[in-house]
């Protein structure tokens, strides 16, 4: 309808929630499947790696090979490139003979179908059934749009913000039975760092931040430059902005 493709999306993450909410009504609170474990022979035995990265379900397993396929898909075929134009640069995509608005409606479709295997999973495996409203799911689906702009729209970046960010969740339960925190202060730790490090990730742009780079000794300005640099992103060009065939 060419209006704001940000301001839909909100409206439309509320209404599906509440769908979801209502759908799910049914099944609150009812015991359901789950997905068990599937420790990999050798590897699991290692020590803190293994329980971290193999001793999982098998949809964890496939997760890894999909990060490795997604890279590839992206930056070394024809039509990962086609999908960074038509993000990009969609003008000179359609010029190559793309159908501009077709892959953006196929991706865009297969993009929430992939995220829309979150909630089951999360049901399956995280936290196991269906809670509806009492899930505290609320909010941890935009912590996914945060992962994809501190990982600048690169698929091995985004993965290991998404990694980072559960393993400090996961950190927030371990340390529960170790420490006097209050449980609720680790819960929500992850939150409030994930805001700060997408303030590092955009304040060095700032022109005020050059300014006080610039004042500082040689030393820390370096050290403190090369951390900007390497936590500054950039989106697509052409994010959100709809495409008119010419």
């Amino acid at each position: 309808m060419k209006q704001s493709q940000v301001a839909i999306g909100f409206i439309l993450a509320l209404l599906c929630r509440d769908l979801g909410y209502f759908l799910g009504a049914p099944y609150t609170n009812k015991p359901g499947i789950f997905l068990s474990k599937v420790p990999i022979p050798g590897l699991s035995e290692i020590p803190i790696i293994g329980p971290i990265f193999f001793n999982h379900s098998l949809v964890v397993y496939a997760s890894y090979i999909f990060i490795i396929i997604t890279f590839i898909f992206m930056y070394k075929t024809r039509p990962g490139l086609m999908l960074q134009g038509i993000g990009e640069r969609p003008t000179a995509a359609f010029a190559r003979g793309a159908n501009v608005k077709a892959l953006r409606y196929f991706y865009t479709i297969l993009g929430g179908a992939l995220v829309g295997l979150a909630g089951p999973m999360y049901s399956l495996a995280v936290k196991i059934g269906w809670a509806g409203q009492l899930s505290g799911l609320d909010g941890v689906g935009w912590i996914a749009l945060a992962i994809t702009i501190f990982g600048g729209w690169n698929p091995l970046k985004v993965a290991f913000g998404a990694y980072l960010f559960g393993g400090l969740q996961q950190l927030g339960i371990t340390l529960q039975s170790s420490t006097d925190i209050p449980i609720q202060i680790l819960q929500a730790a992850p939150f409030p760092l994930m805001i700060f490090t997408l303030l590092l990730v955009n304040v060095g742009r700032a022109e005020w931040v050059e300014r006080e780079l610039a004042a500082m000794p040689e030393k820390p300005r370096k050290v403190l430059s090369k951390i900007l640099r390497s936590l500054r992103t950039s989106p697509p060009a052409s994010l959100g902005i709809p495409f008119e065939n010419e």
